[in-house]
């Protein structure tokens, strides 16, 4: 069995367990606003520890939940936990003014999901424009004729939209003007790659352009380096994230 098929059976061993959700985790990522030195936001990432893989993230892993069916419920076990903590934060004088949740499109149009999104909202005194839904997943194109309804219903609501550049590809550019998105993320192998650096500063300070001239806000992600960080605000890029800023925060109570 090669690497790859193996590290497939240990995920998928992990989600046909019946207490699967305990093996998961959650580490923050902060989003610095880097003309103010301010942390507006903290994205939320679900993780799997193995001894031989190292971290799993969420991203990594949703193909193999997604094919066991466990998405939706990962979904409200990950919106239990995170609005818990944004509220403690809020109480302890920590005060990231949004929270940045991974979230699929079946996650998205699921009942029970919203269901617990919106009793969480109110428990803990959030109001629906302080979370921020990233859509992430590589079943898009699927749902590509509901993906605008979808979004505007959740957008009406107060709920603030993300797209990474590379989940946004699948559709091209031009969905840029017809989704309701608040922030497009520009993803690290665009920030990090050093062979491609040329071709991808161009790409990067057209997304910034074209995305200040429709009032979306960028964030860089993998932002590790000073150099990446200047180069990223001389085009214009005001929210970043990366090891140049903190490393992830793991949070070591889940429920």
């Amino acid at each position: 069995m090669h690497a790859l098929g193996q590290r497939e059976l240990d995920l998928r061993s992990v989600f046909t367990s019946p207490d699967y959700l305990q093996k998961l985790s959650i580490q923050y990522c902060s989003q610095i606003n880097v003309k103010t030195n301010e942390v507006v936001s903290v994205q939320a990432i679900p993780f799997i520890q193995f001894s031989k893989y190292g971290i799993v993230s969420f991203s990594e892993f949703l193909k193999v939940a997604s094919n066991c069916k466990k998405t939706v419920e990962i979904g409200e076990w990950l919106l239990r936990n995170t609005t818990m903590q944004f509220n403690k934060w809020h109480q302890d004088g920590f005060t990231p003014r949004k929270l940045v949740l991974g979230v699929t499109i079946d996650q998205v149009i699921d009942t029970q999901f919203n269901q617990t999104l919106s009793q969480k909202l109110k428990e803990y005194q959030i109001q629906p424009n302080q979370i921020v839904f990233e859509i992430i997943g590589d079943n898009i194109l699927a749902k590509a004729d509901l993906l605008e309804s979808i979004l505007s219903l959740s957008h009406n609501q107060g709920i603030q939209i993300a797209f990474s550049v590379l989940t946004l590809g699948v559709f091209a550019l031009k969905k840029l003007t017809q989704l309701p998105i608040d922030y497009l993320k520009i993803d690290s192998k665009l920030v990090q790659n050093e062979e491609t650096r040329r071709q991808n500063e161009a790409v990067i300070h057209m997304l910034i352009t074209l995305s200040h001239e429709l009032q979306i806000k960028i964030v860089a992600d993998g932002v590790d380096t000073e150099k990446q960080k200047e180069l990223l605000v001389a085009m214009g890029c005001d929210i970043m994230q990366g090891k140049l800023f903190a490393n992830p925060m793991p949070i070591d109570i889940v429920v």
